[in-house]
């Protein structure tokens, strides 16, 4: 008896516990957690039948799990790893992804591998991007290795004395490269000298990976591209991330006679904004600002890139600024008025309404 009053005592408390577990997720994010309570206990047999059974019900019902997966597409996405080195390659064909498929067994017709290739880009397996035309016939095996080559582009400090003599990037081109300028020549001196230089000997796997960059702004072409000249050659990126200027914008004088930020974003507590996604926001803006599809920057000479804040001539026939300053805790966006030229609220609000939406 004494034993049956104790057991009862202890599901009483554990069911206030859970009661009051609820009660703290209301309104978060995890409101919506599996509200079913078991009783577990190490020294017997809890769960009967028809418990587990509901147990099993709960958590294939869950929302990360709602998909059943076959077998045969897991053994598809585990290849992948083993794949990347036998080919000392770090991206296949989507046709050469579907063979591989079919000789698994994970698809019936090479029709179905779009099926396959997004469930397995969802677990990480693969990167697949459909959605973009330069990239939906690009399936990446080995991301860590694309972002090894990415990273051979995006260097803090970049200087001539640290290669061998005779075999120096450009004097010119470090220079542009301290403003976040990247040069064709600059491109394929740095990846000469990364790891993976005899898989970027190749133009069109050079080719691929600035298409990524661009893909995933991290990185911007700047040079309006014309008919008769190799794609590679016609560009110059502008990689925000490569900037080594490291003044603060504050310090600068201000151009604007509009007082105050016109809108910020703030995510506390502090640590939660990257340092990219002022990058990112940074290449969004620019091609924003480009005149045409060829990606001509209006007065790029104008355009201040700092570590952790940019100025860009928003509109240069109204003198109107956006200033876009970086921390851990905020990113501030402001819009400012060149010169003593007075705009009210009304046309600013017009202004921060384009740039920020």
């Amino acid at each position: 008896l004494g034993d049956e009053e104790k057991r009862e005592r202890l599901e009483k408390e554990r069911l206030k516990d859970h009661t009051a577990l609820l009660k703290r997720l209301q309104g978060t994010d995890h409101e919506n957690v599996v509200k079913d309570l078991f009783m577990v206990s190490n020294k017997e047999r809890c769960l009967n039948g028809a418990a587990v059974d509901r147990l099993r019900e709960l958590i294939t019902g869950n929302a990360v799990m709602q998909m059943e997966t076959p077998i045969c597409w897991v053994s598809f996405g585990l290849a992948m790893a083993p794949l990347a080195t036998a080919l000392r390659k770090p991206w296949i064909q989507k046709t050469e992804a579907a063979s591989l498929a079919l000789q698994l067994g994970s698809i019936d017709t090479a029709e179905d591998i779009d099926v396959l290739l997004e469930y397995q880009h969802e677990l990480g397996f693969v990167l697949y991007h459909s959605q973009c035309p330069d990239l939906q016939d690009i399936v990446i095996i080995d991301a860590e290795r694309v972002v090894r080559i990415i990273g051979a582009l995006i260097q803090p400090h970049l200087e001539i004395r640290k290669y061998p003599s005779g075999d120096q990037p450009e004097r010119s081109d470090v220079e542009w490269y301290k403003q976040g300028i990247v040069t064709s020549t600059l491109v394929k001196f740095l990846w000469k000298h990364c790891p993976d230089r005899e898989l970027l000997e190749e133009a069109d796997n050079r080719e691929f990976v600035l298409r990524l960059m661009e893909f995933f702004d991290i990185a911007t072409n700047i040079m309006p591209r014309t008919s008769g000249t190799p794609q590679e050659e016609n560009r110059v990126l502008l990689i925000p991330s490569a900037v080594s200027v490291t003044e603060d914008i504050d310090m600068l004088p201000s151009t604007s006679k509009h007082p105050g930020p016109i809108i910020a974003f703030c995510c506390p507590p502090p640590g939660h904004f990257p340092a990219h996604i002022l990058y990112q926001l940074t290449v969004k803006c620019l091609r924003h600002l480009a005149r045409n599809d060829d990606h001509e920057l209006v007065n790029l000479q104008s355009v201040e890139l700092h570590k952790s804040a940019v100025r860009l001539p928003w509109d240069d026939d109204n003198g109107i600024f956006l200033t876009m300053r970086y921390s851990k805790q905020r990113i501030t966006l402001q819009m400012e008025v060149a010169g003593a030229v007075h705009r009210t609220d009304a046309e600013m609000a017009t202004y921060s309404r384009e740039a920020f939406s």
